[in-house]
């Protein structure tokens, strides 16, 4: 059946193309934890309070979530982390709405704990390090930062960037024993004020459905100015005075940072992640994207460099792959042609990239991907294909 071999041999190429098209291309293959962390911050809280008070009873409305496999927790200092892991095959975004309901269950939890944060733990993979480094100190590196992050996260296949290198800035606020006596406050009762006057707050929502719209109270200071106008109650009198008026306030770094530096120079680097159903590719020319994008923003003495670029293994990987095959099908075509015939050697050196490209949609069907072991046992196949074609004819 000529008509129906050849027709097979077309439709063989053309899912093969489609294919390579929709495969997604990465480092390692997909690995799911098939896990949903659960964490619960309770400032102050000894361990064991915090087991008896916030571990303890999350567990418990945990154990009838479906397809449960196991759950372990650790209760420290401030803080109950709790992992729940789950069967394969378990649909992880039920799950998670399963696992977020049975938390929102739990009553009687300590007043003053913080809101539990339930989330899936996802497997990130790096594309590359990005380093800015300036002729100048620090400080200058500074605004350019999170703004440099803010604008990798816009590129749609990049869904998560570290930084290193720019230490947390802290307000220093100094009183005096005589400030203190002064004031007629206890240090305590001081600090209590600062802080109830720098947060937001939530103040829950008003309208109802589509119309509703959510209240929040924004009066958290971020600088040295908005906290000194601080107005601060003093004595039984009650009366007034601001902050800067009783306190020394000193803009500093916090202490022992984690510092980056490049040949001498004041540096920070952001390490780049892919988006998980990205490809690796994709996600490498939008990193050389925004370098071209944010060149002209730079001040000058400063200079971006990607480095660490884990994407290139993969271009190299998939080049040994294309050299291997075009070499396998030259050699068997001309070994072939000397020995039997040119229509028989044709037909035998298709044979590398019709089994090719029926792998490819195979693998696509399986939900596979591109990576360095699957491109691997296809290098290793075509030897098999080219010794497997020449016996047989």
């Amino acid at each position: 059946h000529r008509v129906a071999a050849t027709l097979l041999m077309v439709l063989a190429f053309l899912f093969g193309a489609y294919s390579i098209v929709k495969l997604n291309v990465r480092f390692l293959p997909p690995l799911n934890l098939n896990t949903v962390s659960v964490s619960v911050a309770w400032p102050g809280a000894s361990p064991q309070d915090i087991d008896d008070a916030i571990t303890t009873p999350v567990e418990r409305n945990l154990k009838s979530v479906d397809n449960l496999k196991s759950i372990s927790s650790v209760s420290s200092s401030g803080l109950s982390y709790i992992l729940v892991s789950f069967k394969n095959g378990t649909d992880m975004e039920t799950a998670l709405n399963q696992v977020r309901d049975k938390v929102g269950l739990v009553r009687n939890l300590p007043r003053t704990s913080l809101k539990p944060v339930v989330e899936n733990i996802l497997v990130y993979e790096r594309i590359a390090r990005v380093l800015v480094t300036s002729d100048d100190s620090l400080s200058a590196l500074r605004p350019y930062a999170k703004k440099f992050e803010k604008s990798l996260l816009n590129k749609p296949s990049i869904s998560r960037v570290e930084l290193q290198g720019l230490p947390k800035q802290v307000l220093s606020i100094g009183l005096t024993p005589t400030q203190i006596v002064s004031l007629k406050r206890s240090f305590s009762e001081i600090g209590d004020q600062i802080h109830s006057q720098s947060q937001d707050i939530s103040a829950g929502s008003i309208g109802l459905a589509s119309q509703a719209k959510q209240l929040r109270g924004i009066s958290k200071k971020r600088s040295t100015s908005e906290f000194s106008q601080l107005p601060i109650v003093t004595g039984d009198s009650g009366m007034l005075v601001h902050l800067i008026d009783m306190a020394s306030l000193k803009m500093g770094l916090e202490d022992k940072p984690n510092l980056v530096y490049s040949g001498g120079k004041s540096a920070i680097s952001l390490t780049v992640f892919r988006a998980i159903n990205q490809s690796a590719l994709e996600s490498a020319r939008d990193v050389y994207a925004w370098k071209n994008e944010i060149q002209p923003q730079l001040a000058k003495g400063m200079h971006v460099k990607i480095y660490e670029e884990k994407w290139q293994l993969i271009k190299d990987r998939i080049n040994v792959l294309l050299k291997n095959g075009i070499a396998g099908l030259l050699l068997i075509f001309v070994v072939l042609y000397f020995f039997l015939d040119t229509r028989i050697a044709g037909w035998v050196a298709l044979s590398i990239p019709i089994s090719l490209s029926v792998a490819l949609f195979v693998l696509y069907c399986l939900g596979g991907s591109i990576n360095m072991i699957s491109m691997f046992a296809l290098v290793m196949s075509l030897g098999i294909i080219g010794d497997d074609t020449s016996v047989v004819v």
